[in-house]
């Protein structure tokens, strides 16, 4: 197994560096699930709620440590670099415990960092993942006509796939999938490309959102275990997936 490693915005956060080093000491809301929302509501005039689908709120993750700097000049390099962290959305990546997981996150709080002698300082963040959803390896299996791509994954929750089609493609193409269909007019040229996000149902034509495209929206998400198949009717390309952990 690899060893330990804390990894956010590209700092790692357990390691030594030029700079000095670096100690996590906890790691709170990394481990196990966020809340559920509390969904159910309650039925008139009968016992008890009507019953609804489960769903989890955003994972906060809670992370303090401390920094040991080569000098005091370095100890405040080390100040600035964790305090610019995170200026725009990034990732908070675990390695060494089991498979190494990762979260799209962005900041929730101040990014603090107190100095207590002239070369030791403690620091804080707490960083919100939207989908609380920790993602490990990816996969590509080829879709095309005639080619069936067989999608899978080895988290522990259900993933939410992306097919991506490369032109050219002209009369637009259709999605069949486990829960239904999914199609568009899209048309493209060579070198364009495509992609259909079964998480929300958008559709992106060479980055731009072309959801205006769509024809039929249904979409599904992939449990962990045996494969599912997925065709296509018309155009080439891939479906992504992670494993997906909660």
């Amino acid at each position: 197994m690899a060893a330990e490693r804390i990894t956010l915005d590209g700092q790692t956060l357990n390691e030594s560096d030029h700079l000095g080093d670096w100690k996590t000491n906890t790691l709170e809301g990394w481990w196990g699930s966020p809340e559920p929302k509390e969904d159910d509501e309650e039925r008139d005039g009968q016992d008890g709620d009507h019953d609804l689908d489960v769903y989890y709120k955003a994972r906060y993750v809670t992370l303090t440590g401390r920094v040991i700097a080569k000098n005091h000049e370095a100890l405040h390099k080390a100040m600035a670099r964790f305090s610019g962290l995170l200026r725009q959305r990034s990732t908070l990546q675990i390695e060494g415990h089991g498979p190494t997981l990762w979260l799209p996150v962005k900041r929730s709080s101040a990014l603090d960092i107190v100095p207590t002698t002239d070369t030791f300082a403690h620091w804080q963040v707490r960083v919100k993942a939207v989908d609380p959803r920790k993602l490990g390896e990816r996969r590509r299996p080829a879709l095309a006509p005639g080619t069936p791509a067989q999608v899978f994954h080895r988290g522990n929750y259900d993933a939410s796939p992306v097919v991506q089609l490369n032109g050219p493609l002209t009369g637009g193409f259709t999605i069949n999938h486990p829960g239904g269909q999914y199609s568009a007019l899209a048309e493209l040229g060579v070198g364009s490309w495509l992609r259909v996000d079964f998480n929300t149902g958008r559709l992106q034509l060479n980055g731009n959102d072309r959801s205006d495209l769509i024809t039929k929206s249904e979409v599904c998400s992939v449990p962990p275990g045996p494969a599912v198949q997925f065709t296509i009717t018309n155009g080439s390309g891939y479906v992504e997936i992670f494993d997906s952990h909660i």
